[in-house]
Protein backbone atom coordinates (compact mmCIF):
# COMPACT_ATOMS: atom_id res chain seq x y z
CA UNK A 1 0.00 0.00 0.00
CA UNK A 2 1.55 3.28 -1.07
CA UNK A 3 1.95 5.95 1.56
CA UNK A 4 -0.44 8.87 1.34
CA UNK A 5 1.19 12.16 0.47
CA UNK A 6 1.96 14.11 3.54
CA UNK A 7 -0.05 17.29 4.03
CA UNK A 8 1.35 20.20 5.97
CA UNK A 9 0.14 20.06 9.51
CA UNK A 10 -2.51 22.69 10.08
CA UNK A 11 -2.67 21.81 13.70
CA UNK A 12 0.60 23.44 14.56
CA UNK A 13 0.31 25.99 17.36
CA UNK A 14 1.36 28.80 15.06
CA UNK A 15 -1.34 28.00 12.47
CA UNK A 16 -4.06 27.64 15.12
CA UNK A 17 -3.05 30.96 16.63
CA UNK A 18 -3.21 32.69 13.23
CA UNK A 19 -6.69 31.27 12.57
CA UNK A 20 -7.86 32.31 16.02
CA UNK A 21 -6.51 35.85 15.58
CA UNK A 22 -8.16 36.15 12.16
CA UNK A 23 -11.47 34.92 13.60
CA UNK A 24 -11.36 37.34 16.53
CA UNK A 25 -10.42 40.21 14.21
CA UNK A 26 -13.35 39.39 11.90
CA UNK A 27 -15.73 39.16 14.85
CA UNK A 28 -14.55 42.48 16.32
CA UNK A 29 -14.78 44.16 12.91
CA UNK A 30 -18.33 42.84 12.45
CA UNK A 31 -19.44 44.00 15.89
CA UNK A 32 -17.91 47.46 15.40
CA UNK A 33 -19.54 47.77 11.96
CA UNK A 34 -22.93 46.73 13.35
CA UNK A 35 -22.66 49.24 16.20
CA UNK A 36 -21.59 52.06 13.88
CA UNK A 37 -24.39 51.33 11.40
CA UNK A 38 -26.94 51.20 14.22
CA UNK A 39 -25.74 54.57 15.51
CA UNK A 40 -25.89 55.93 11.95
CA UNK A 41 -29.51 54.78 11.44
CA UNK A 42 -30.45 55.95 14.94
CA UNK A 43 -29.04 59.41 14.24
CA UNK A 44 -30.95 59.62 10.96
CA UNK A 45 -34.13 58.55 12.77
CA UNK A 46 -33.70 61.26 15.39
CA UNK A 47 -33.09 63.95 12.75
CA UNK A 48 -36.12 62.78 10.75
CA UNK A 49 -38.27 62.70 13.90
CA UNK A 50 -37.26 66.26 14.78
CA UNK A 51 -38.02 67.41 11.21
CA UNK A 52 -41.46 65.75 11.28
CA UNK A 53 -42.25 67.31 14.65
CA UNK A 54 -41.20 70.71 13.32
CA UNK A 55 -43.36 70.16 10.24
CA UNK A 56 -46.29 69.26 12.48
CA UNK A 57 -45.87 72.47 14.50
CA UNK A 58 -45.57 74.53 11.30
CA UNK A 59 -48.71 72.89 9.91
CA UNK A 60 -50.67 73.87 13.01
CA UNK A 61 -49.38 77.45 12.64
CA UNK A 62 -50.13 77.40 8.91
CA UNK A 63 -53.70 76.22 9.49
CA UNK A 64 -54.32 78.81 12.23
CA UNK A 65 -52.95 81.73 10.21
CA UNK A 66 -54.36 80.83 6.81
CA UNK A 67 -56.68 83.61 5.69
CA UNK A 68 -56.22 85.74 8.82
CA UNK A 69 -55.62 89.47 8.35
CA UNK A 70 -52.07 90.49 9.12
CA UNK A 71 -50.84 86.89 9.02
CA UNK A 72 -47.49 86.13 7.44
CA UNK A 73 -47.39 85.02 3.84
CA UNK A 74 -48.93 81.58 3.51
CA UNK A 75 -46.47 80.79 0.72
CA UNK A 76 -43.54 81.59 3.04
CA UNK A 77 -45.01 79.36 5.75
CA UNK A 78 -45.50 76.59 3.20
CA UNK A 79 -41.88 76.86 2.05
CA UNK A 80 -40.64 76.33 5.62
CA UNK A 81 -43.09 73.45 6.04
CA UNK A 82 -41.87 71.96 2.75
CA UNK A 83 -38.26 72.20 3.95
CA UNK A 84 -39.02 70.24 7.13
CA UNK A 85 -40.98 67.54 5.32
CA UNK A 86 -38.30 67.17 2.64
CA UNK A 87 -35.59 66.93 5.30
CA UNK A 88 -37.43 64.10 7.06
CA UNK A 89 -37.95 62.23 3.79
CA UNK A 90 -34.29 62.65 2.82
CA UNK A 91 -33.12 61.22 6.15
CA UNK A 92 -34.99 57.95 5.65
CA UNK A 93 -34.16 57.60 1.94
CA UNK A 94 -30.91 55.74 2.48
CA UNK A 95 -29.56 52.31 1.50
CA UNK A 96 -28.46 51.57 5.07
CA UNK A 97 -31.95 52.48 6.32
CA UNK A 98 -33.44 50.17 3.68
CA UNK A 99 -31.15 47.34 4.78
CA UNK A 100 -32.22 47.82 8.40
CA UNK A 101 -35.87 47.58 7.27
CA UNK A 102 -35.24 43.88 6.61
CA UNK A 103 -34.38 43.14 10.25
CA UNK A 104 -37.00 41.02 12.01
CA UNK A 105 -37.89 43.21 15.01
CA UNK A 106 -36.78 46.71 14.05
CA UNK A 107 -37.59 46.55 10.33
CA UNK A 108 -41.37 47.03 10.35
CA UNK A 109 -41.07 50.13 12.55
CA UNK A 110 -38.42 51.65 10.31
CA UNK A 111 -40.52 50.86 7.23
CA UNK A 112 -43.58 52.55 8.78
CA UNK A 113 -41.49 55.57 9.76
CA UNK A 114 -40.12 55.87 6.21
CA UNK A 115 -43.60 55.56 4.71
CA UNK A 116 -44.91 58.26 7.07
CA UNK A 117 -42.07 60.64 6.19
CA UNK A 118 -42.53 60.01 2.47
CA UNK A 119 -46.30 60.50 2.68
CA UNK A 120 -45.91 63.72 4.65
CA UNK A 121 -43.42 65.02 2.11
CA UNK A 122 -45.74 64.20 -0.81
CA UNK A 123 -48.78 65.74 0.90
CA UNK A 124 -46.93 68.95 1.67
CA UNK A 125 -45.29 69.15 -1.76
CA UNK A 126 -48.37 68.27 -3.81
CA UNK A 127 -51.14 69.60 -1.57
CA UNK A 128 -50.19 72.26 0.94
CA UNK A 129 -47.66 74.22 -1.13
CA UNK A 130 -49.94 74.71 -4.18
CA UNK A 131 -52.89 75.68 -1.97
CA UNK A 132 -50.73 78.08 0.03
CA UNK A 133 -49.33 79.67 -3.12
CA UNK A 134 -52.83 80.12 -4.55
CA UNK A 135 -54.22 81.46 -1.27
CA UNK A 136 -51.34 83.86 -0.61
CA UNK A 137 -52.75 87.32 0.01
CA UNK A 138 -56.34 86.12 0.34
CA UNK A 139 -57.96 86.80 3.68
CA UNK A 140 -61.46 86.78 5.07
CA UNK A 141 -61.49 90.59 4.80
CA UNK A 142 -60.54 90.50 1.12
CA UNK A 143 -63.61 88.34 0.39
CA UNK A 144 -66.12 90.81 1.94
CA UNK A 145 -68.09 93.06 -0.35
CA UNK A 146 -66.76 96.57 -0.75
CA UNK A 147 -68.80 99.62 0.13
CA UNK A 148 -71.48 100.12 2.77
CA UNK A 149 -73.01 96.70 2.25
CA UNK A 150 -76.46 97.94 1.17
CA UNK A 151 -78.02 96.34 -1.86
CA UNK A 152 -80.78 98.71 -2.81
CA UNK A 153 -82.11 98.46 -6.32
CA UNK A 154 -83.98 101.51 -7.67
Amino acid sequence: MPAAPRRPSSSSPRARRAVRIAGVAALVTGVVAAVLLTVYVGNRALVAKAALQSAQARLVTFRAELGQPGAPSSAALAVRLRHDAAKAAAQVDDPVWSAFETLPVLGPNLRAFRQTADLTDRLVRDGVVPVATAADGISVDSLRPKGDGSTSSR
